[in-house]
């Protein structure tokens, strides 16, 4: 899940206050829109906010739920406790997840997977309790309690089950046709359940909710057959002072269950019916209403003080409660209202949404708590929403099953109009989906009081597909017609890896990035070696994952470095133009360097300089200019010992040792070469003695060659400036390769960089189109990034690519020269972001 959170300033919450403040005097008055507090509904995607008991005074709260590839079922708001801490469940038809916001901090967790769908969630506060309860119905006729733990077994939030799971299913019975209904009696004295057509499924609740034990029911019978909505009516001020009429306290003291339904002549009907719980029956309730708007679909309930109900029409908004006069307020013609949630504890605003994603606030206007008048005012243009809940502060979060979810901010005064464009072709993958900014609102619906936050990209539903190759690279990509109404697009799917950028800094000038750690055991690097022109600096890492500049004595900061390692035996590697350094890693003192000019296996003497270098754990292979190759091995001691040389027939392009084979031992016996001369060599160690010569058919330049083991099987990567990526298998005992096969990956040139992720080597191709390569059952696959934004372009510049971290995981550092600029970015499971407060720009 995505997540988002803040906490404000103590001057930003005095200045909240006092708005806060002035602007509730003014919505008593009749006016518009203040602040915003807690909620809850919705369907298909049920949304959750939970309040749990904290000490924290203040707390500023802003979330989002992602759910990707299904519409959302159910999303619902959540409390408990006198300082309030929110938490959002949300549902959908794969996951339930649940989300513990905090002031400082955010805790996720992820509930068990739904077994069923959810039909219907709902909260409850018993009376003596110290949090809510939700209760939650599935589509198939299971019920059951659940209990908010802020504390799980992994640390994070969860839900536990208060009441095991009942099957309130029925041997006889006709099934709803119009869905699942359930109502929760404000004081938690019952639960009904309208499952099958003139019947009521009653649970009991007067000696609280079951402890672990499943829930009982019976049965009531009602006159209604087609009933649209239903719910518990809480009791208003007027009917307690009402203490001269008995039967009104009589009623009082009972819930009221008001039912909307259709009879056979297509009318629409409000009645009321009172629960005697000590009989076990149904009564007439205290009002009933008939012939109300042909349109309405849902009944809102007011809770105490002001009491009574409202009820949604297409037309008109009718607010009904037997000891006031009956409020009625028009609304724009044929406005389904699809989902609605509360803003004020009292029941004073409430936020609508009807299908064609329009957001209205209703304001009920009162004194002395009678109801006065409605008002509807038109808020803005969102997405068709399914669901939504009230956060705090002015956010909501909007669920919707036919398009993308959002978390929208309501202000009170006018947004200037949106300079952002949808885009009508969206990529599923991107990194938010959509860019925050005012919600599109059309000129003639008013002003827009609506800002979009964040969007939670959804495929769901797909109406079409066609798969086919949109950019001629042999991979499929599914492009699909998604969402309904307005909220229809078309989306570009392919299969892939998604990342997520931890931290950015601009670093100008930039040529090579590399990870040392202080031994070579160590499960997470300490520094980063930063390369550029006629310069070296270096980053470490602190325990705070904060960058701070450092220096390491035997370094060459004056010098632009071509490579940077740790060797086997705790020490450090740099090599240069002018010579390979040997540093100590404990001291940082310098052991030992080697220059192309003391070489002797160098055929000529004099001042050859170092062009490229590759290591492994031991050995160092470098390359100087006129085909000349030199490899050295490192040894305990803190020695460089030249074991080899040549010279090669043609420039060597890219060279890579990495060890491969089943008893390599750290020290490779084979290298590799890519030459000006359009072939890839094999190269025998320590002798360098060519082996094996391939012809790569090409008129473009090798520009990074890699050895690789996939699965126990070797192998011998070659990438080309085109985008071109050759592979050939290798035997280590015998060095002959076999099984040529080239795929194109891309239009710029390709980097290979190898790492390793949970055990398993993977190779990550650096290019217009980055890719992962690894194996599966001894066959290479090929995975792309689905990461536009990581800013992994090649556009005629160099990349540079290392992996930081190690011990099974870790963070991509990757560097464009084209744009000057360096990039964290994490796969989604081995997430550990490194701060970007600590920003640094060399002195160049």
């Amino acid at each position: 899940p995505k997540v988002c959170t803040a906490k404000p300033s103590s001057a930003l919450k005095a200045v909240a206050c006092f708005v806060l403040a002035a602007l509730s005097c003014w919505v008593c008055a009749g006016g518009f829109l203040g602040n915003c507090v807690s909620a809850h509904h919705s369907t298909e995607c049920w949304c959750v906010l939970l309040h749990t008991n904290s000490s924290l005074s203040s707390v500023h709260r802003t979330a989002v739920i992602q759910v990707e590839g299904a519409a959302n079922r159910h999303q619902n708001t959540y409390h408990h406790g006198t300082q309030r801490n929110i938490n959002l469940y949300v549902v959908n038809t794969a996951v339930q997840q649940l989300l513990g916001l905090h002031a400082a901090s955010c805790a996720s967790g992820t509930a068990p997977p739904p077994k069923h769908a959810h039909s219907h969630t709902h909260l409850s506060y018993p009376q003596n309790a110290s949090k809510d309860l939700l209760l939650v119905l599935t589509e198939h006729y299971k019920f059951t309690i659940l209990e908010f733990n802020p504390s799980g077994p992994g640390g994070g939030p969860e839900l536990i089950t208060r009441a095991e799971a009942k099957d309130v299913r029925d041997a006889i019975g006709r099934p709803v046709e119009a869905g699942q209904l359930a109502a929760v009696d404000p004081d938690c004295r019952a639960i009904a359940l309208h499952l099958y057509d003139g019947q009521l499924k009653i649970l009991q609740l007067e000696d609280g909710i079951p402890s672990r034990a499943a829930p009982e029911f019976y049965n009531l019978r009602v006159e209604e057959l087609s009933i649209i909505d239903l719910t518990f009516l809480a009791p208003s001020s007027a009917n307690a002072a009402a203490a001269g009429s008995s039967a009104a306290a009589a009623a009082g003291a009972k819930p009221v269950l008001a039912v909307l339904y259709e009879d056979n002549k297509q009318a629409r009907h409000v009645k009321t019916y009172t629960l005697n719980l000590q009989a076990k029956e149904l009564e007439d309730g205290p009002w009933f209403q008939g012939n109300i708007d042909a349109g309405s679909s849902k009944i809102i309930p007011v809770p105490s003080p002001l009491g009574g109900a409202i009820v949604i029409g297409e037309s008109v908004l009718t607010y009904f409660n037997t000891q006031q006069p009956m409020r009625s307020t028009q609304i724009k013609p044929n406005t389904a209202i699809q989902s609605w949630c509360s803003v004020d504890p009292d029941g004073s605003r409430y936020l609508l949404s009807d299908f064609a994603g329009g957001l209205h606030l209703l304001v009920l206007a009162h004194a002395d708590n009678r109801v006065a008048g409605l008002k509807v005012q038109t808020l803005g243009r969102t997405t068709s929403t399914s669901c939504m809940a009230y956060l705090d502060s002015g956010y909501v979060f909007l669920g919707s099953k036919g398009g993308d979810s959002q978390l929208i901010k309501l202000h009170a005064e006018p947004l200037p109009p949106a300079h952002t464009t949808n885009s009508s072709i969206a990529e599923e993958g991107t990194a938010d989906g959509a860019s925050a900014g005012a919600s599109p609102m059309p000129a003639d619906e008013g002003p827009n009081h609506v800002e979009v936050v964040e969007t939670a990209p959804s495929l769901a539903p797909i109406v079409d597909f066609v798969v086919m190759d949109l950019e001629r690279q042999g991979q499929g990509q599914m492009v699909a017609c998604c969402g309904v109404f307005q909220d229809g697009s078309l989306r570009v799917v392919r299969n892939g890896i998604g990342i997520h950028e931890a931290a950015a800094m601009e670093l100008p000038g930039i040529k090579g990035i590399w990870s040392l750690r202080r031994s070579w055991m160590d499960a997470y690097d300490s520094h980063l070696v930063l390369s550029f022109v006629g310069e070296t600096r270096l980053l470490a890492i602190s325990e705070e994952d904060v960058l701070d500049e450092a220096t390491i004595e035997g370094f060459d900061s004056d010098s632009q470095t071509l490579l940077a390692a740790t060797t086997l035996h705790d020490q450090l590697l740099q090599v240069t133009s002018s010579a390979v350094r040997l540093v100590s890693a404990s001291s940082n003192s310098l052991l030992q360097q080697w220059s192309p000019s003391t070489a002797k296996h160098n055929p000529t003497t004099g001042g050859s300089s170092i062009t490229l270098a590759a290591a492994s754990p031991c050995q160092v292979l470098v390359a100087g200019g006129g085909g000349r190759l030199w490899l050295l091995e490192v040894t305990e001691t803190g020695e460089l010992v030249e074991v080899g040389g040549t010279v090669m027939d043609a420039e060597v392009a890219c060279l890579d040792i990495t060890p491969v084979g089943p008893d390599h031992d750290n020290k490779s016996s084979l290298a590799v070469i890519g030459s000006w001369s359009m072939q890839v060599t094999l190269l025998s160690s320590p002798d360098l003695q060519p082996l094996v010569t391939e012809d790569l058919g090409s008129e473009i330049i090798p520009r990074s060659v890699a050895l690789a083991d996939f699965e126990g099987q070797a192998y011998v990567l070659c990438g080309l400036g085109d985008g071109q990526l050759h592979n050939w298998r290798l035997q280590p005992d015998t060095a002959a390769l076999s099984d040529h096969k080239k795929v194109v990956l891309g239009t710029k040139p390709i980097l290979l960089s190898a790492f390793s992720s949970q055990g398993q080597r993977h190779v990550f191709a650096a290019s217009d189109r980055p890719t992962i390569i690894y194996s599966n059952n001894k066959k290479l696959l090929y995975s792309n990034l689905n990461e536009n934004e990581a800013r992994i372009h090649i556009l005629g510049g160099s990349v540079c690519v290392c992996l930081c971290g190690g011990g099974g995981g870790g963070v991509f550092i990757l560097v464009s020269a084209a744009v000057s600029d360096c990039c964290y970015v994490s796969p989604e499971h081995e997430h550990r972001p490194l701060s970007s407060s600590s920003r640094w720009t060399p002195s160049i």
